[in-house]
C-alpha cells in the first residue's frame, strides 16, 4: 500500500474531555498547511478509572468548518479492543502523531503502538504528563513501556524535556520542547464583574482568589486553605473561590480543613465539574489565580487558560509552572503556605504589581500562540520525514 502525504494525529476532540481542546486547536493549526487525519476516541476509559467525575465534556461537536482540511474517525473506545487494533492498522500516513497524557489507557496505547511499529511507522509522541501524578513504580513502567515505542517525542518545557531524558534514558535530541499554547477557547462573559459575582454568589468587594481545575492532592489546595488566615490578617475582605471537581470527599477532607481554621467565611467552593460556558466566569470574577502545586512533571492546561484571560498568576516552582510567568516574585517554594501565604497578599494589596502580572500574562498570550506550535510542530514533521526518508 502506498503511504499517503499528511499526518495521522491519535487523541481526542471535543465533546470527550481529556486533551480534547488541545488536539482540535494544534490538528486546526496544523490543518492550514497540511492535511490531518484524526482518530479520536469515541469513549474513554469508565469512571472507576477517573475519579474526577466526568469523561464527557459539555462541548459539541466542532463544525464540518473547524475541521477544515481535517478527517475525523471517532472509532476508539476503552471497552473495544478490536478499535485499539483497527487504530494500528488503519492509518495510511507515514507519520502518526499520538497525545499521551493518561495511565488508565496505556493498554490501549501500547497495542496501537506495536502495531504502528510492525508497520514500520514513524511514531511521534507528545507527552503531557512526564511522570504520572501519582507516583506508583507500576505507573513508572507502564510510562517506559510507552516510551519504547516511540521515535521522537514533544514535551512542553525545558523541564519536561530533561526529567523524560534522565528517567527513561531518552537521548535529548530525541526529544523537542514546545511549549503548551494558552487555551484560549473559553469565551469571556459579557456581563460585569460584579453581575458575575452576585451570580456565583462571591461577595461583590472581595479581594478573589481563584482555584480552578480538578482537585488533587499534587494540586497543593490544602496548602493554599492553610495560607488563607495570614492572607486575611492583612486583607480581611480576601475571598477563595474553589471552582472543580474534587478526587476525594470534599467535606472530610478540604471542607473540614476550612473550618477548623476557621474561615469558612472566606471560602467559596464549586467542587464539582465546571460546564465550558462557565469558565470564563470564574476568571472573570477573580483577581488573583494560585496554582500553588505541591509537586508537578508537566505543563498546566489551568495556567494557559489563566493567560488567555490575562490573569494575574502565582504558582509554586515545580514542573513547568515558572515559565507561566515572567515576574519570579510571583513563584513561590512549594510546600510552604508560609511563603505563598506572603506572595499573595502582597499582590492583592500592590495593585501596581497585579498590573506588572497583566501585562506579563498579555506578553506570554502573544508568545505560547497556536500558530506559533502548529509552525514548529509542521517543521518537526518535516525534520522526520527527511530523516527517516
Amino acid at each position: 500500500m502506498t503511504e499517503e502525504r499528511g499526518v495521522t494525529m491519535i487523541g481526542t476532540l471535543p465533546p470527550l474531555k481529556g486533551i480534547s481542546p488541545y488536539c482540535l486547536k494544534l490538528a486546526q493549526g496544523i490543518a492550514q498547511r497540511i492535511e490531518v487525519r484524526f482518530i479520536s476516541f469515541s469513549r474513554l476509559y469508565p469512571s472507576f478509572a477517573y475519579p474526577g467525575g466526568k469523561v464527557e465534556g459539555s462541548d459539541v461537536e466542532p463544525s464540518s468548518q473547524e475541521l477544515r482540511n481535517i478527517r475525523v474517525r471517532r472509532s476508539i473506545s476503552y471497552l473495544n479492543p478490536f478499535s485499539w487494533i483497527s487504530a494500528g492498522i488503519t492509518p495510511k500516513t507515514r507519520l502518526v502523531h499520538l497525545q499521551w497524557w493518561s495511565l488508565p489507557l496505556a493498554p490501549v496505547y501500547l497495542v496501537i503502538l506495536a502495531l504502528l511499529k510492525i508497520r514500520k511507522k514513524t511514531v511521534l509522541l507528545t507527552v503531557h504528563n512526564v511522570v504520572p501524578h501519582e507516583k506508583r513504580l507500576m505507573n513508572r513502567w507502564l510510562s517506559w513501556a510507552i516510551f519504547l515505542f516511540a521515535d521522537h517525542f514533544v514535551v512542553h518545557t525545558e523541564n519536561n524535556r530533561q526529567r523524560l531524558s534522565q528517567l527513561f534514558s531518552i537521548s535529548a535530541e530525541r526529544i523537542e520542547v514546545i511549549h503548551h499554547p494558552v487555551l484560549d477557547i473559553y469565551q469571556a462573559p459579557s456581563e460585569s464583574q460584579a453581575s458575575i459575582r452576585r451570580r456565583l454568589e462571591i461577595p461583590s468587594d472581595a479581594a478573589t482568589i481563584l482555584f480552578f481545575g480538578n482537585i488533587r492532592h499534587y494540586k497543593g489546595l490544602d496548602i493554599l486553605i492553610r495560607a488563607l488566615p495570614e492572607i486575611l490578617k492583612a486583607v480581611p475582605k480576601a475571598h477563595l473561590v474553589v471552582a472543580g471537581q474534587s478526587w476525594e470527599d470534599w467535606d472530610m477532607t478540604y471542607g473540614q480543613l476550612v473550618r477548623s481554621l476557621g474561615v469558612s467565611g472566606s471560602v467559596t467552593a464549586y467542587s464539582d465539574y465546571v460546564p465550558t460556558s462557565d469558565v470564563g466566569r470564574f476568571f472573570s470574577a477573580s483577581d488573583i489565580v494560585v496554582l500553588p502545586y505541591r509537586n508537578f512533571e508537566a505543563q498546566s492546561g489551568v495556567g494557559n487558560i489563566a493567560l488567555a484571560f490575562a490573569a494575574p498568576l502565582i504558582v509554586t516552582n515545580v514542573g513547568g509552572l515558572g515559565e507561566l510567568v515572567e515576574d519570579p516574585r510571583a513563584i513561590c517554594p512549594p510546600n510552604d503556605s508560609e511563603a505563598l501565604a506572603k506572595v499573595v497578599k502582597t499582590v492583592l494589596l500592590d495593585s501596581e504589581w497585579r498590573a506588572k502580572l497583566i501585562s506579563d500574562a498579555k506578553k506570554l498570550k502573544e508568545r505560547y500562540s497556536w500558530k506559533n506550535a502548529a509552525k514548529r510542530t509542521i517543521d518537526l514533521y518535516r525534520q522526520l520525514s527527511k530523516r527517516d526518508g
